[in-house]
């Protein structure tokens, strides 16, 4: 296909569509990350002013105690709304862009779930290992972006083909990818 028409192409079916409720999902779940982190630099801050207030010993433990959950409250609060800036920002905005891409490459891994040799008794009877103990993940790369898709969609589509890919335009979390018709 000629440059021209894929750009083309591209500008034409690159869009913009309303979040569906199950995108939304998506995206706070994909906020879980930077809450824990936040908490997590909440708490040890907190802990860290504690026992430094406690070993200095000026003031009442109480209020250093108070003074210092404060404070780790706060950072925590503010770590995890600046990690979650841009699905924040995608949650407000409300719409995800549907982009047509190009598929560069398409990659299959194989994961195997465990080394079974070091456990007991599993490997000593053959007949009783199923054939496909491990996992397959089925990705695609478009551009830079190794993203992975479903198996029946990785048989589908070939090399140098077109997909739309349905993402949160700020965050760049991609929701599905589906093929041109």
């Amino acid at each position: 296909m000629p440059l021209l028409t894929l750009y083309l192409l591209k500008k034409i079916t690159a869009m913009t569509s309303p979040l569906l409720a199950s995108e939304i999902e998506a995206l706070q779940k994909e906020k879980k990350t930077g809450k824990v982190f936040g908490a997590a630099i909440g708490i040890l801050l907190a802990i860290s002013g504690i026992a430094i207030s406690i070993t200095m010993g000026r003031l009442s433990a109480v209020l250093y105690i108070s003074i210092n959950v404060l404070v780790g409250a706060v950072a925590g609060y503010l770590v995890s709304m600046w990690i979650n800036r841009k699905v924040n920002a995608d949650l407000r905005g409300g719409i995800k862009e549907i982009k047509v891409e190009t598929i560069t490459n398409k990659e299959q891994v194989d994961e195997p779930i465990a080394n079974l040799s070091e456990s007991t008794g599993l490997t000593e009877n053959p007949s009783f290992l199923p054939t496909d103990l491990g996992t397959q993940k089925h990705y695609f790369l478009i551009g830079e972006d190794l993203i992975e898709v479903e198996k029946t969609l990785y048989q589908k589509v070939e090399k140098g083909e077109h997909v739309k890919v349905h993402m949160a335009p700020r965050s760049g979390v991609i929701f599905t990818v589906e093929l041109v018709d």
